[in-house]
């Protein structure tokens, strides 16, 4: 077993480069890949057949991922995601972050290699709040704006049936607006601890491949605490994609959190009550 000193993993933690950066970008890939691959073995699991979520009449989930799959092809999305993950994008991303934070929040030399986890997780929660509520906006804007619409955020409501591969096919500026600023608020506003930013980022990817899977089980619910307060079901996301094709007037732009959705008015609930239910 490999025994890292903790002076040099303190030098390589308050790199910025490191810390910020490569750090950033491997929690986002890294956590991607795990959860992706995890949730699209539950999707084509019996055990969680009768947590697919269909609408109305509609034949199986499975089945309306084959139509999609004849448009979009599952290795293009993959590798779509991956590029979006791990290529010039990411790198570029990391590149940003290692700036910008490391010039507003510079890494002090004495960084502390094991913070108190309660701090960790104080200031991962209160970066989550943040990062959504500037995520909701993010989305929003390019629903309400015809130009973004068709030029950046159509590009993902292609598949309108959406799976946990497909949750990051999308437009490199789409992302921007919606995960790689957000992130860059959230980091700049609490000033926390890179682990707590690791986290926040691993908790944010991890939910949003759970909101693309389709799958609104209690087990997966539970695993993915979507059973704290306020939280956004995968219903919530799913029914986005369903229903919400178009530019002005959509709804349900929340990821993480609904509330931002009931605040500014963009909330729906019917939609999801009235046309979804379980294949059994």
């Amino acid at each position: 077993m490999v025994v890292v000193p903790d002076d040099y993993l303190r030098y390589c933690l308050s790199n910025p480069w490191i810390g910020y950066g490569l750090g950033g970008v491997l929690s986002a890939g890294v956590t991607y890949v795990l959860v992706a691959l995890f949730l699209e073995m539950c999707l084509y699991s019996d055990i969680f057949k009768s947590s697919r979520i269909t609408y109305g009449s509609a034949k199986d989930r499975l089945e309306c991922i084959k139509g999609v799959h004849k448009k979009i092809c599952f290795r293009d999305q993959f590798f779509g995601a991956m590029m979006m993950m791990f290529g010039p994008g990411a790198i570029g991303n990391g590149v940003m972050a290692s700036l910008i934070l490391g010039y507003c929040v510079p890494l002090e030399p004495e960084l502390d290699l094991y913070p108190a986890w309660k701090i960790v997780l104080w200031e991962a929660a209160v970066m989550l709040v943040i990062n959504d509520f500037f995520l909701y906006w993010g989305h929003r804007v390019q629903h309400e704006s015809e130009f973004l619409w068709k030029n950046l955020h159509y590009f993902h409501h292609q598949l309108g049936t959406p799976t946990p591969v497909g949750t990051v096919f999308i437009d490199f500026n789409d992302a921007a607006l919606q995960a790689n600023l957000p992130i860059l608020f959230a980091g700049l506003l609490v000033r926390g601890h890179p682990y707590s930013m690791y986290l926040m980022i691993a908790a944010r990817i991890a939910d949003n491949v759970h909101n693309h899977s389709g799958l609104d089980s209690p087990l997966l619910n539970l695993l993915f605490l979507k059973v704290l307060p306020f939280r956004g079901s995968v219903t919530h996301h799913d029914s986005h994609h369903r229903f919400s094709n178009y530019t002005s007037n959509a709804k349900n732009y929340g990821e993480y959190f609904w509330i931002w959705d009931y605040m500014f008015g963009t909330y729906s609930k019917t939609s999801m009550m009235s046309n979804t239910n379980k294949v059994h």
